[in-house]
């Protein structure tokens, strides 16, 4: 009857027919997001092709997250909530929302409701364990949250991962060690590459993390030569492929704690066997001080004077003007020995009370 007697515009028709179309395709690329990255951050889990619009402004609501326009994400999470207020997934995004305000109790109290409305959601709770481990440094509360999804999965890579970081952020070895065996049994078939990266990551962080647990906690440079050992013997065996920015980031920062461990270690033929893994880590490139300071450069210059009573002495820099520098900022001490008039020497410029000084000489 509506048919014949209130036939649809054609003009009318067209456009919704291409709207139709335009929804069919955003839901199949929303869901082949959710199976190819199921715990990415902008992957929206969902539970049936119903959430599909509200998806849509979640999406959107993470897009502007992300460009700092907090007031149209918020805007784009009220429409959300609007049409679905018991979707998990509105709360998780509002909760990143407040994460981009830094608005960190607000953010928890919306990660707290997404697990309660989905208790039984992986994502959700690998998310607010996130949220501990990285945001509020909680490392307990973000163990139990990967916990409890690991126990709806047990075989979940990511939650895994993040687990034995938050293993080895609270100097957890053992429980970290276990559970990177695991990983490391099958990571030739783990099938993304950032998965194997990351497996291979933190199988060198251990080493690391524990070096420096024997140096700073147990006062132990003889247990921290052995894992720097170690760290070596591992990165031999890291097929070249898997070994990305990241893993190089974590290696130059080990660099001054394995020049500590080699100043501390009183016997010289141990010295000897850090020698060459304390000259490979320095080959790494040194991690900039913040997200906006450049790396410092190095500088050439010569040794001009040195006190070897008071421990300090001046480099001459080209021009012939002088710059102070104290034993202590040798990245080696154990050659101040060596330290002698007109020998060549690299530096960075540092500050002390009186100004500039060379560090890192």
């Amino acid at each position: 009857y509506l048919l014949k007697h209130h036939p649809v515009d054609k003009e009318e028709y067209a456009v919704f027919s291409k709207r139709k179309q335009q929804m069919i395709s955003q839901g199949e690329k929303i869901l082949a997001e959710v199976r190819t990255n199921r715990f990415g951050t902008s992957t929206i889990d969902i539970r049936s092709r119903s959430d599909l619009i509200v998806a849509r402004y979640l999406i959107d609501a993470i897009a502007e997250t992300d460009r700092g326009n907090f007031g149209r994400a918020s805007t784009a999470v009220a429409k959300a909530r609007e049409l679905a207020p018991e979707y998990f997934e509105v709360w998780r995004v509002e909760a990143l929302l407040h994460e981009g305000e830094q608005n960190f109790p607000a953010a928890l109290q919306s990660y707290q409701a997404a697990v309660e409305l989905e208790p039984s959601s992986i994502k959700v709770r690998h998310a607010l364990g996130r949220f501990f481990l990285l945001t509020l440094g909680d490392h307990d509360a973000a163990i139990e949250q990967f916990t409890a999804a690991l126990a709806l999965d047990s075989q979940c890579v990511e939650v895994q991962l993040d687990l034995v970081r938050a293993y080895l952020y609270s100097m957890r070895f053992e429980q970290a060690r276990h559970l990177l065996d695991g990983l490391l049994a099958r990571v030739g078939a783990l099938t993304r590459v950032e998965q194997r990266s990351k497996a291979y990551d933190l199988h060198l962080q251990y080493f690391t993390r524990k070096a420096e647990f024997h140096q700073a906690v147990e006062h132990s440079a003889d247990a921290a030569l052995g894992e720097y050992e170690n760290l070596l013997t591992a990165f031999g065996k890291i097929p070249p492929t898997a070994v990305d920015t990241h893993m190089k980031k974590h290696l130059a920062k080990a660099f001054p704690s394995a020049c500590r461990c080699e100043n501390d270690l009183s016997d010289e033929a141990q010295r000897k066997r850090l020698e060459p893994i304390v000259t490979w880590l320095s080959e790494f490139d040194l991690p900039t001080l913040g997200p906006q300071s450049p790396k410092r450069q190095r500088i050439r210059g010569k040794v001009a004077r040195v006190f070897k009573f008071k421990e300090f002495g001046f480099i001459s820099r080209v021009g012939g003007e002088e710059i102070f520098f104290h034993r202590g900022q040798l990245v080696r001490r154990s050659e101040w020995a060596a330290v002698s008039e007109g020998i060549e020497v690299e530096f960075e410029i540092g500050s002390n009370k009186q100004g500039e000084c060379a560090i890192r000489a």
